[in-house]
C-alpha cells in the first residue's frame, strides 16, 4: 500500500512537471538559449538545474533529471496533533551518500545534528511538544543536509498512527493535489495543507 502511494505521488509530480513545462513553452518569449520559468521569466539555460534558484518561482530547480524524486537538501515540515496527543514522533532519513544533517525547530529550542552513513536509515525521535495544533504555529521543523536525503515522518499513537513522505523545499510550490480523507472538523481533525 505504501509503495502504491509513493508511486502515485511520483507519477503525480512527474505529470505536474510536464504540464508546467508545456504551459510555459506555449507562451514562449525567451531565446533558444534561455530557460522559460513557470512565471514567464527567462534565465540562461546554463543556470537550469545548477543547484541555485534563478527563477523567482524556483522553477529552474524543479523537475531536474537528478531531482525528479523526493530527495533534497532542505525540508520544511510539521507534525499534526494526533488522536489523543500522547504518541511519539519520528523522522527517518536515508541517502545514497554519507552526509551531515541538522534538524531544528528554532522557535522551540530544538536542534539535533548528526551524521548519516551512505545507504543506511537513521531514526530520530522528535519531541512531542512539536506537534502542531489548530491555527498558525511556530512548531515547524527545518532539516538541512550536506547531500540529498529522503525524509519520512511517523506520528505513532495507539489506534491512530500516521506517516508521511516529506517533500524537499525546492519542489514545494503553490498548487497541490492531496489524497486525503474528508476533514472531520467535528472531531477536531484538520489537514496540514
Amino acid at each position: 500500500m505504501v509503495r502504491s502511494l509513493i508511486l502515485l505521488l511520483c507519477i503525480t509530480v512527474t505529470i505536474w512537471c510536464l504540464q508546467r513545462r508545456v504551459a510555459a513553452q506555449s507562451t514562449r518569449t525567451c531565446t533558444s538559449r534561455e530557460f522559460i520559468c513557470t512565471d514567464g521569466q527567462c534565465v540562461s539555460s546554463e543556470k537550469r538545474c545548477d543547484g541555485k534558484t534563478d527563477c523567482s518561482d524556483r522553477s529552474d530547480e524543479n523537475c531536474c533529471d537528478q531531482n525528479d524524486n523526493n530527495s533534497g537538501k532542505e525540508f520544511a515540515l510539521g507534525f499534526l496533533d494526533n488522536y489523543q496527543g500522547a504518541g511519539k514522533l519520528f523522522l527517518f532519513m536515508t541517502s545514497t551518500k554519507s552526509l551531515n544533517y541538522t534538524m531544528s525547530a528554532p522557535r522551540q529550542g530544538f536542534v539535533k545534528t548528526g551524521f548519516l552513513q551512505a545507504n543506511t536509515l537513521v531514526s530520530v525521535e522528535v519531541p512531542g511538544s512539536l506537534k502542531m495544533h489548530t491555527g498558525v504555529s511556530d512548531r515547524g521543523i527545518l532539516i538541512t543536509a550536506s547531500e540529498p536525503i529522503a525524509v519520512y515522518g511517523l506520528n505513532q499513537e495507539r489506534y491512530s498512527t500516521d506517516a508521511f513522505l516529506a517533500l524537499p523545499v525546492y519542489i514545494q510550490g503553490r498548487e497541490y493535489i492531496v489524497s486525503s480523507f474528508t476533514e472531520l472538523s467535528s472531531y477536531g481533525y484538520k489537514s496540514l495543507l
